[in-house]
């Protein structure tokens, strides 16, 4: 978030605490999250969390399936973001 989308620390914190309760919900109690460990290995589902990234990388590149890595060509001069 710091590095390839440009984020200030204050708008990570932001976006977490928007977005934390949407991949971290609890809708069936602590018996549906053992029941998911058991039988899906895990207590939250991973599409939630891809689609808050997907949402914050559209948010900020203007495409929701944009790359990570970012392959623009860089400035004369300019310094590598070290996040």
């Amino acid at each position: 978030m710091l590095g390839r989308l440009h984020m200030t620390i204050d708008d990570c914190i932001a976006s977490y605490a928007q977005f934390m309760e949407k991949i971290f919900k609890n809708e069936h109690g602590k018996l549906g999250q053992a029941a998911s460990l058991v039988f899906h290995g895990a207590k939250f589902g991973s599409q939630d969390l891809e689609d808050v990234v997907k949402q914050i990388v559209g948010d900020r590149l203007g495409d929701k399936n944009a790359l990570l890595l970012d392959q623009r060509p860089r400035e004369a001069g300019a310094k590598d973001c070290k996040v």
